[in-house]
């Protein structure tokens, strides 16, 4: 009898690592990974499930089990076919459980430090308007000057065309004769694209009004859309009633509020390519039809002087007024995060000293911090495949299993199963919204990630196999 118990015990191992395909092998991998929570926004809202997402090497791994219940859909080991079975919920009288409200990340905390800096009102914000990094009188009003700019650039970027053909007005003779001006003459005809160049390089308040007058009609109606689009974007504590910035005391926003104008305006490529351009030759013709020919510097001293030029900067705008004092905006990008500094209410060369230091030590805590969080974790890859109808995929690399759940790349999801729409990534959270791809009814097989069964084989195979599925998958065999 013991002989008979060892013969038998050879060909049930046999079975496994012979007959049992090998993509059913477990492969141990070691490597780095970053955890957030997993937020999944569908039609009755928002929920955090239990299980995170994992960042392993690079790619983004979603839980599958949180994934199919946001499908409606239920996985499950099938006793006599052995796979794993993704079905429509009324199939199965198994209850789901409640949806978990969104609250702090379990696994992250918010980036935040304090600095000594003097420029009066002044932010960093990382990647978006939750991750405040730093801010002194953040929320507290002040004159923009000319960073006002920012929001001309943006509206004329939604509204215009880059080659639309701008004739110059009387209006730019009637400006203050303290204007910062490019000179443009009324009769130039320039693109918008030119314009957007003066604007911004040279800060030409003549180039702004002929930006609002070609996109609204009038300075007034310009600062209208101003105001629209602010409110639309979070900026809810300004007002604008020109396109340039020259003072007036019902002229004003936060540095919050700036922040969140500048965010948006940086959506734009074209935005970002003016504001790292030191200089810019403009030619154009003038009422007259001759060919005018001029030459536009930046007054962004960040493109200017290398003495003061920090790893990252892409670029910004300036802005200065009697009341506004110095001001600066700045955009910059490191190690995958996206940087926005405001400063306002400073002096010539503190607003740059400022905001060197806010991106330095943002720069110093954001690699301490990925330092502290990315962690070295074990998984188990296995590469089996999956059944749609009578299709077999492969799925090498693709699911791996990390503490008894089973977790599957987003890429790979959105190939098969639901196309995956990622919302935001925040400092604590990846939020994401799930479509399926096909209606399951339409289908004549249940989708299964399947070991395929050959037929006569032995039963204690079929077991021993379901049951090491339904172990790795999170959930008990024996409970279906």
């Amino acid at each position: 009898m013991r002989y008979l118990w060892i013969f038998h015990t050879m060909i049930i191992i046999t079975f496994l690592f012979i007959v049992m395909p090998s993509a059913a092998i477990a492969e141990e991998r070691t490597g780095q990974a970053v955890f957030k929570d997993l937020i999944i926004d569908g039609d009755e809202g928002e929920r955090k499930v239990s299980e995170p997402a994992i960042l392993f090497e690079g790619q983004n791994y979603l839980p599958l089990r949180a994934v199919t219940n946001t499908l409606q859909k239920n996985v499950y080991i099938d006793e006599q076919t052995n796979n794993v079975v993704i079905e429509d919920l009324h199939l199965q009288n198994e209850e789901q459980p409640a949806n978990e409200p969104v609250e702090t990340s379990q696994y992250q905390s918010s980036l935040k430090f304090e600095e000594r800096v003097s420029s009066n009102g002044v932010i960093i914000i990382e990647d978006n308007e939750k991750n405040v990094m730093f801010e002194k009188n953040g929320y507290e009003p002040f004159y923009p000057a000319s960073t006002t700019k920012v929001l001309t650039a943006l509206i004329a970027l939604e509204h215009g065309s880059l080659n639309d053909q701008v004739i110059v007005s009387e209006n730019v003779n009637k400006l203050p004769g303290d204007s910062r001006r490019v000179f443009i003459q009324p009769g130039d005809v320039l693109t918008l694209e030119q314009l957007l160049y003066g604007m911004l390089l040279y800060s030409g308040n003549d180039s702004a009004l002929a930006i609002a007058e070609h996109i609204a009609g009038s300075e007034e109606a310009f600062a209208k859309l101003m105001n629209e689009k602010a409110k639309e974007i979070g900026a809810v504590h300004s007002n604008f009633v020109n396109p340039h910035g020259y003072h007036h005391p019902d002229h004003y926003t936060t540095p919050y509020d700036l922040a969140l104008i500048l965010k948006a305006a940086s959506e734009q490529p074209l935005f970002l390519d003016i504001i790292n351009t030191p200089v810019y030759k403009a030619e154009y013709t003038n009422r007259k039809g001759k060919k005018v020919v001029k030459t536009w510097d930046t007054t962004n001293s960040f493109l200017k002087n290398s003495d003061l030029a920090i790893d990252g900067i892409i670029g910004g705008k300036t802005g200065f007024t009697t009341p506004a004092k110095r001001n600066l905006v700045t955009v910059a990008e490191h190690n995958g995060h996206q940087y926005y500094v405001v400063a306002l209410k400073g002096d010539s060369i503190g607003r740059y000293m400022d905001t060197r230091k806010l991106l330095k030590t943002a720069y110093k805590k954001r690699a301490a911090y990925d330092q502290k969080i990315i962690k070295n974790i074990n998984v188990a890859f296995f590469d089996h495949s999956l059944e749609i109808g009578d299709q077999i995929i492969a799925s090498p690399g693709q699911i791996f299993i990390y503490k008894g759940r089973t977790f599957i790349s987003q890429s790979f999801l959105s190939q098969i199963l639901a196309d995956v729409d990622q919302l935001t990534v925040t400092e604590n959270n990846i939020k994401i919204n799930l479509e399926p791809k096909f209606a399951f009814k339409e289908i004549m097989k249940p989708l299964s990630i399947a070991l395929v069964k050959q037929p006569n084989e032995p039963s204690i195979r079929n077991q021993l196999i379901a049951y090491s599925f339904s172990s790795l998958l999170g959930f008990s065999y024996f409970s279906h």
